[in-house]
């Protein structure tokens, strides 16, 4: 079923919104304030920055990344605020080929660090991030989002480890 999902930048209004869409269904996102806005994602993708979605045939898209440009002890880097997959695709190796795609896209744009803010709570979550992609810790931020209601987060604290990914395998 995953050899139908094409994973690729969005290229138009409707794979925004597609995107935008996906962002809801994979946090159970009921907050609008949560949902990246369009012209953030297009501002973001026109300089530097990159949104992916993991598109059906029919267009809707189950799985998808945003990152943009930002800065690690000065050097340039990719910052991914979120990659995710809707629940009905998830543990069918989607999150990876997201993941996947941003490392190449940056490395051929000669960004040499990926990196992304995870939940060192979320088991699953952190053995992805660094067992199976092999990304490093670089520090830990204590309440680093605040308050959230969205479905994954309601009533925990929001500490996170950011990960460092390099683009070099």
């Amino acid at each position: 079923m995953t050899a139908e999902i094409t994973i690729r930048r969005a290229e138009s209004i409707a794979d925004y919104h597609a995107c935008q869409q996906a962002q809801r269904l994979a946090w159970g996102l009921t907050d609008e304030s949560y949902v990246v806005p369009i012209a953030t994602m297009v501002g973001a993708q026109l300089h530097g920055g990159l949104v992916l979605g993991a598109f059906l045939p029919d267009g809707s898209a189950v799985g998808v990344s945003f990152a943009f440009l930002g800065r690690i002890e000065g050097r340039l880097c990719l910052y991914s605020q979120l990659t995710g997959v809707v629940p009905g695709y998830q543990d069918r190796g989607l999150g990876g080929r997201l993941k996947q795609a941003q490392r190449e896209i940056a490395r051929a744009e000669g960004i040499a660090t990926i990196a992304w803010a995870f939940d060192p709570l979320q088991a699953g979550n952190a053995r992805f991030n660094l067992d199976k992609l092999g990304a490093s810790v670089g520090r830990y931020i204590v309440d680093m989002y605040g308050p959230r209601t969205d479905a994954l987060n309601a009533g925990t604290p929001t500490d996170r480890l950011i990960a460092e990914w390099p683009t070099e395998p």
